[in-house]
């Protein structure tokens, strides 16, 4: 079509008759003869066996469609398998998934066999994995009917949005996995040392426990062992014992929450000492 010789290729602009000018012949030849051999060209070398003894364009023409494109029951079976048996998994490009859609609804058009749109829309939902369940059930109560335009604008921006996600949520694990290690020196099987992350394996183990993974100061074992200790520490307060006035020895102020007394009277913390056990240690 490019170089205006698709009416030669497809027969629309016949050899000229007997009764034609010499100029018409001479002019329909050259164009037949450019056709077929640009023709020749775009063919690989292994399909060059079926156009070799054309001498016309539309005859080499002929003979690919006769081979590929003959609107036989067999080549319409072949390629409705290969319509229905194309499936997406997770993780596909949504992209390439359409357009090779579309590239089977063409082959089956080639053949004669023409793909209506209502069940374009109905194989290529029938196509996409589970994941996209969700979405489909939502574009089904289109009141207008769902055409596959509308299907594959909305496939592809839910596939962008999944990306953006996806994005985001690896990002915020990274950070999470940098905290981690940033905090407690080490990870799984990773430790910091010196600011830089070095693998466990030939690291040496806990001294307490001797298991691999962690220090000594981050040892499990010991941790428990430190908070059962302080679960049987016994905690004292000192209070001081102020007098009314001062230089009176008479009349004191006593903090009743303390656990030991203190004062500058020895005489008078020894009477309350007998009198008050409970402020005893």
């Amino acid at each position: 079509m490019l170089e205006a010789l698709w009416e030669i290729v497809d027969g629309s602009v016949p050899q000229p008759d007997d009764d034609a000018g010499e100029a018409d012949h001479v002019q329909w030849k050259r164009k037949d003869n450019r056709a077929l051999a640009m023709l020749k060209l775009l063919l690989d070398n292994s399909q060059l066996v079926l156009v070799m003894g054309c001498e016309t364009a539309s005859e080499a023409w002929q003979q690919l469609v006769d081979r590929y494109e003959q609107p036989t029951m067999q080549n319409i079976i072949l390629r409705e398998r290969k319509y229905r048996d194309c499936r997406m998994n997770e993780g596909d490009s949504m992209q390439e998934h359409i357009n090779k859609h579309k590239m089977l609804i063409q082959d089956l058009a080639a053949v004669g066999s023409h793909v209506p749109e209502q069940r374009q829309v109905m194989e290529l939902i029938l196509s996409l994995p589970p994941s996209y369940d969700p979405l489909v059930n939502s574009l089904q109560l289109v009141q207008e009917g769902l055409t596959m335009k509308l299907l594959t604008g909305q496939l592809l921006l839910e596939e962008q949005k999944r990306k953006e996600r996806n994005a985001g949520d690896s990002g915020m694990a990274m950070y999470s996995a940098r905290s981690k290690v940033g905090a407690s020196g080490y990870r799984g099987n990773l430790k910091m040392n010196r600011g830089k992350v070095q693998s466990t394996k030939g690291a040496k183990a806990c001294f307490n426990c001797k298991e691999l993974g962690h220090f000594k100061k981050n040892c499990p074992l010991l941790q428990q062992e430190r908070s059962g200790n302080r679960k049987h520490e016994k905690v004292y307060a000192v209070g001081l014992l102020a007098g009314a006035e001062r230089g009176s020895h008479e009349k004191w102020f006593v903090d009743s929450g303390a656990s030991v007394h203190m004062c500058c009277s020895e005489k008078f913390f020894t009477t309350f000492q007998h009198s008050l056990p409970v402020y005893r240690k």
